[in-house]
């Protein structure tokens, strides 16, 4: 049982009487543990010097004064001293906080208390969801930063393998042109030579023609000074008359037609198709050197 007894007063301030009333504990105990926080936190309330009137373990109840605990002393006198605020302590080996009030009326304060772990819960929750979600967000920046330099770099890697195979096609082509000037150098080089030759091979058929014409000249004061610029039939000898006349009479005289063709400069097959007509007579020279 509590006792509760208030003075009551006349108008003119003289007291007049008290009203007082028997509170059972239980009834108390009962409104103010229906108070849950948390898990595991709960309400209490001391009186003056510190004992328990309100505690969930009914053993401490009356039986314990916190202000006598040594974990609990600063704590305990901030309450004492019917101060509001919040502080931390240890009771029974557990770390606290609690939250405490002073109650006028009867000059007892009252706290709600719950495990310093328990309290941090929330905070700690609340501070992994936050490293999460920022580990989340650093993720996908790092992956948009990622793709965005994937998308920078690309084309840059493009233009840079552009140049590179540009320079390789430049250099191939300077190469190529170096070998085609070269070569180009060579070509002209022998270019020169054979028109030197040319010009050197002309100037032979040049000497080689006023030669032939000398020789033609000659060869017809010849024919004129031995009577055989005109034929039997008055009609003028050419040099193939005198080419024929020679072939004819090499032959007569047995020269071979593989040494003949060889002198004229001309086939065998052509000595054959031209002065086939010999060959009998040719027969006959040979089958009298033969007889005789």
């Amino acid at each position: 049982m509590v006792p509760i007894c208030v003075p009551i007063l006349s108008p003119s301030g003289q007291f007049a009487g008290a009203l007082a009333i028997i509170l059972k504990i239980d009834f108390l105990a009962e409104k103010i543990l229906s108070v849950k926080v948390g898990k595991s936190g709960y309400p209490f309330l001391v009186d003056r010097n510190g004992l328990l009137i309100v505690h969930p373990n009914p053993k401490n109840v009356l039986e314990l004064n916190l202000a006598t605990l040594k974990d609990m002393k600063s704590f305990m006198d901030k309450m004492l001293a019917h101060q509001t605020g919040v502080d931390a302590y240890t009771f029974e080996g557990i770390e606290k906080i609690a939250g405490f009030a002073p109650v006028d009326l009867t000059e007892w304060s009252i706290g709600v208390t719950q495990p310093t772990d328990e309290f941090m819960s929330s905070v700690t929750a609340m501070r992994k969801a936050t490293i999460l979600v920022s580990v989340i967000f650093l993720g996908i920046a790092l992956t948009g930063i990622w793709f965005f330099s994937r998308t920078i770099s690309k084309p840059i890697n493009k233009i840079i393998d552009g140049l590179n195979e540009g320079a390789d096609q430049v250099a191939s082509a300077a190469g190529e042109v170096s070998s085609a000037s070269q070569t180009l150098a060579e070509g002209s080089s022998e270019q020169a030579a054979s028109i030197e030759e040319t010009s050197s091979s002309l100037e032979e058929m040049s000497s080689m023609t006023k030669q032939n014409a000398n020789n033609a000249g000659q060869a017809h004061a010849l024919m004129k000074e031995a009577g055989l610029y005109y034929d039997d039939k008055g009609k003028m000898r050419d040099a193939y008359c005198l080419r024929h006349y020679y072939a004819t009479e090499r032959l007569l005289m047995g020269v071979s037609i593989y040494t003949l063709a060889e002198n004229m400069g001309t086939s065998v097959g052509v000595i054959q198709q031209h002065y086939g007509h010999l060959r009998p007579e040719m027969a006959a020279n040979e089958l009298t050197k033969l007889t005789r």
